[in-house]
Parts: C-alpha cells; sequence; structure tokens
C-alpha cells in the first residue's frame, strides 16, 4: 500500500495555490521533476486524478480541491506539533526577516544577538525596508517574517503585536521660534520631513493636521528614517518620531521634542508572516522578537506580551 506524506500534502498544496509545477518547485527550493514525482505517488495513494494538467498550467480537479483544504489544515497542524512539542535547540536553517526602520535602528542589534545565542544553527538574512514593500515581499514568499508598522488589513497574513513606539515632533533646536507650546496651526507653517506618500508615517501627518482642518504648507518626503533624522539634525525641517530612534541625538542637544498642543498617536508594530504554510523557525523568531520587543519598548510605549 502507498503511503501519503506530509511532504507529498505541501508539495500538493504550492502546485495548487501557484498554478504550476515550476512555480512550486520554486518555491519549495525542490526540482520540478521531484514535484512531479510527488503528486504521482500522492493520486497513486489516494487513487484518483488531483490536478487538471490539460489545463494551462495545473488546475485542481473537483477532488483536488476538497485535498486543498485538508492539506492546509495538516500543514497548520504540522507547525503546531513544532511549536509545541519540539525542541527551540533544534531551530536550524535560513530564514528571510523583512525590518521596517524604527526597529532596525532600535532593537534590531540586541534581537539578532539573542538569537545567534538561542538558536545557532538559524542563519538569519535582514533586509530593511518601509512597511508597504515589505507586505508585498511576503506575498511573493522572497522574505519569510517581517517586523512591519500597524495597521495592516490582510486576510493571507498573520499578524502578532510586537512592539509600540510613542512619537513627537522633533526639531533641530535653531528652528524653533522662541515660544513653550505650538499648535498645529504654527506647526503647519514649518517644513516638515516625512516618510515617502503612502506610508504610515505620512499618512498620520496628513490626519494629524487634517483633524484640525489644516494641511501642511511645505512637505518633503525621504524613503530613509536614519536619513529623515540627520536632515532634521542639519534644520532642514520638523519630523515625527520616536524618543527611542533620538535617544543619541536628543542627549547630545542635537534634536528636541516639540511641547504640541495636541499630541500624536503611538505607532504600534507587528511581526507578519504568512497565514499558511510559514517556515518551521516562524514560531521561535516571532516569540524571541515580541520577548525583545516587550522589553525595549517599555519606556516609550507599552509593549505587548502575547503567546503564539
Amino acid at each position: 500500500m502507498v503511503q501519503l506524506s506530509l511532504t507529498q500534502l505541501v508539495t500538493f498544496y504550492w502546485v495548487a495555490k501557484l498554478g504550476s509545477f515550476q512555480a512550486a518547485a520554486e518555491h519549495l527550493h525542490t526540482t520540478q521533476p521531484g514535484v512531479s514525482t510527488r503528486i504521482r505517488l500522492l493520486e497513486e495513494a489516494l487513487g484518483v486524478r488531483l490536478l487538471d494538467r490539460s489545463a494551462r498550467g495545473a488546475q485542481p480537479t473537483p477532488r483536488g480541491r476538497v485535498l486543498v483544504d485538508y492539506a492546509q489544515r495538516m500543514m497548520g497542524l504540522a507547525d503546531t506539533i513544532r511549536q509545541e512539542v519540539g525542541d527551540q535547540r533544534a531551530v536550524a536553517g535560513r530564514i528571510r526577516l523583512g525590518v521596517a526602520d524604527t526597529i532596525a535602528l532600535t532593537w534590531l542589534p540586541e534581537f539578532l544577538a539573542r538569537a545567534r545565542g538561542d538558536f545557532p544553527r538559524l542563519e538569519i538574512e535582514v533586509e530593511i525596508n518601509l512597511t508597504a514593500h515589505l507586505l508585498r515581499q511576503l506575498q511573493e514568499r522572497s522574505i519569510d517574517i517581517a517586523f512591519a508598522a500597524a495597521p495592516i488589513a490582510d486576510s493571507s497574513l498573520e499578524c502578532v503585536p510586537l512592539a509600540r513606539f510613542a512619537q513627537s515632533w522633533y526639531a533641530a533646536p535653531a528652528v524653533l521660534p522662541k515660544r513653550r507650546r505650538f499648535t498645529p496651526e504654527q506647526l503647519a507653517e514649518l517644513p516638515i520631513i516625512t516618510h515617502t506618500r503612502g506610508t504610515h508615517q505620512h499618512q498620520t501627518i496628513l490626519r494629524w493636521f487634517r483633524a484640525a482642518g489644516l494641511e501642511p504648507r511645505r512637505l518633503s518626503t525621504c524613503s530613509s528614517l536614519a536619513t529623515i533624522i540627520r536632515l532634521t539634525v542639519a534644520g532642514l525641517g520638523i519630523s515625527i518620531l520616536s524618543p527611542a530612534v533620538v535617544r543619541r541625538e536628543a542627549a547630545a542637544g542635537e534634536i528636541v521634542p516639540i511641547a504640541a498642543t495636541k499630541g500624536l498617536p503611538a505607532q504600534d508594530f507587528l511581526a507578519v508572516l504568512p497565514s499558511v504554510s510559514p517556515v518551521p523557525s516562524a514560531s521561535a523568531v516571532v516569540g524571541l522578537a515580541i520577548t525583545v520587543g516587550a522589553d525595549r519598548s517599555a519606556p516609550d510605549g507599552a509593549g505587548h506580551k502575547v503567546s503564539l
């Protein structure tokens, strides 16, 4: 009797999901003949045709569509077994991590140092990017996990609360007129530096001013948070920053918080991963990130502590 295997079910799921044997082979880091063999053995074990190869690509048959649901549930069960029964010291392989720059400039080094100690057999590749780009890379499966800014509305992604950062307006001391508190009307007249259009920070600024019936007069955009900080220190404009991000610049007196009559919302960050078939090491990595993020975010905003 031919036996079913989880590898066959995972392979079938990705062929059905991606629509071709070649795409599934690339996603699973194997060969197209290897994928074909797994599907053939699975069909022999069940005694039914699961994929229609006459159509363009590979589409599941009616029986195959039923199996897609079972395969997804089996993959989720396998992940649960790894999390609850497995030994984290066995976490190994490679994980591709995308990180928003607020986290990169605060506790990413500590996270990577602790990951090296906790998971010595795990190789972590890091890419720093804007949240919009990170989410696209997750959908394309070119990264495995993202530490990204909330909110995220995508049912194909699982989001785990990770950290919270307070936010404030900042400026170089020479930029500010001599007054104690600033209204939105007064700040709208100053040059403002922000992340690129459509980003969370850019939208936060627009909402903040529009709530007061205003539009900022001069808004300059930049895709790098580190560069936004340097431009703010240079006196080229004011910006919204987290106290955790500019601790060194504030201690040196290069930048000062602006006392505004209207506060800014805190910015939440999430660990984001595909809801279906995340890499086996994902749970361990996210668990460590929650611990580090909660510890490091607490001074500037309460970190979230949740269980996976």
